[in-house]
C-alpha cells in the first residue's frame, strides 16, 4: 500500500464528513457464493424487511436512528460484488463472532478503532478468524493463521511509520489493498439502508 493512500484517509479522518473519532469499516467479499446487503443483514442478527434508507447529516453519528439505546446502526451498501459496513462507535466487525458470521463462504476484511485508543485489524474466510492484531502493534497477531498476511503487514507497519504512527489510516490502507473497496466521503455522504440490531455477544 502507498503512504499517499494512507495520507488520503488520514485527510478524511479529520475532515469529515462523518465522526471518525470511533469507527469500524468492514468489507465483506463473495468466496463461494454471493453476497449482499439482505444477507448481510441477516448474519448480522437481523432482518432485513426491516432495513430502513438513511442520509448522513452534519454531525450525525447514528443516534437519531438508534432503536432502543440498546440496538446498533449499521450502514450497509453494495460495492460492486462486495458489501461494505460502517459503524460510528460501533465495533460488531471486530467481534470474533460477527467475523465468523460474516465470512461462511466470504472474506472479510475490518477496521476498528475508538477514543481511546483501542484499535484491531481482522481478516476471516470461511467462518474462521485468520489473523487479528491490534492496529498499533501489527507484529503481535493471533488467530488461525496468524501469518496470513506477512507480506502486506510489513508495509502496514511501514504505512504507519511513515505517517507518524497512526495505525487508522494504514489500516484503511490496507483493506482497499487486499479487497480494492475504498472509503471515501462520497461513500459516506450517499444513502445507505441502515439496519438497527442488538450487538451480537462475543
Amino acid at each position: 500500500m502507498s503512504s499517499e493512500t494512507a495520507a488520503r484517509y488520514r485527510q478524511l479522518l479529520d475532515a469529515g464528513p462523518a465522526p471518525t473519532d470511533a469507527l469500524c469499516w468492514t468489507v465483506v467479499q463473495p468466496g463461494g457464493r454471493p453476497v449482499d446487503v439482505d444477507e448481510v443483514a441477516r448474519r448480522l442478527g437481523g432482518d432485513p424487511a426491516v432495513l430502513v434508507d438513511h442520509v448522513l447529516g452534519d454531525g450525525d453519528d447514528d443516534r437519531l436512528v438508534y432503536g432502543d439505546g440498546h440496538e446498533r446502526a449499521f450502514r450497509l451498501a453494495a460495492v460492486g460484488p462486495a458489501v461494505a459496513m460502517v459503524e460510528f462507535h460501533g465495533y460488531q466487525g471486530a467481534n470474533p463472532r460477527v467475523l465468523r458470521a460474516l465470512s461462511v463462504d466470504a472474506l472479510v476484511h475490518s477496521a476498528f478503532w475508538n477514543i481511546e485508543g483501542a484499535s484491531r485489524f481482522s481478516y476471516a474466510v470461511d467462518g474462521r478468524v485468520l489473523t487479528a492484531f491490534d492496529g498499533n502493534l501489527p507484529g503481535s497477531r493471533w488467530g488461525e493463521a496468524p501469518d496470513a498476511l506477512s507480506t502486506d503487514l510489513d508495509q502496514l507497519l511501514a504505512t504507519a511509520r511513515g505517517g507518524g504512527g497512526d495505525s487508522r489510516g494504514a489500516m484503511l490502507a490496507l483493506i482497499e489493498r487486499r479487497t480494492g473497496v475504498a472509503l471515501t466521503a462520497e461513500w459516506l455522504k450517499r444513502p445507505h439502508r441502515v439496519l438497527l440490531a442488538r450487538p451480537l455477544p462475543a
